[in-house]
């Protein structure tokens, strides 16, 4: 697809550090969330919020391992401390930052050795997005 054509121009073993803080928020209790079928694509915000926080992010990695310099880099994700509690109207981003959150712990068994890999979890910072 799209990432491996982008990422293709990269030669392995080149990249020392990978920072991502992709993701998207969703605010809202889990029963008010509705299937939008006005569009007639079936779009389903539960399963779009896992795409872009969960699944893309997983693809995104897995794609950019080879191209790691092992033994000498660094995977750094970037996820909401907060997020990762549940808490209540955020169910939605709790699960995704959860999700996300075991993956990279077990990534890092997984890269122990040939690459460094850390979960970043900042504070809250005073925003409109909490508003």
């Amino acid at each position: 697809g799209e990432m491996e054509r982008t990422l293709s121009s990269i030669g392995e073993n080149s990249i020392h550090d990978f920072v991502s803080t992709i993701g998207t928020y969703h605010r809202g209790k889990i029963a008010d969330i509705e299937v939008d079928t006005s569009s007639g694509d079936g779009s389903d915000i539960v399963a779009d919020h896992f795409h872009l926080n969960c699944v893309s992010i997983i693809h995104l990695i897995r794609l950019m391992i080879p191209k790691l310099v092992r033994g000498a880099s660094q995977i750094l994700i970037c996820t909401a401390s907060l997020a990762t509690l549940a808490r209540s109207p955020y169910s939605l981003q709790s699960a995704t930052k959860t999700a996300i959150k075991a993956f990279i712990d077990t990534l890092r068994i997984e890269l122990k050795g040939d690459t460094r890999v850390m979960n970043i979890m900042p504070p809250s910072v005073d925003t409109r997005i909490f508003a």
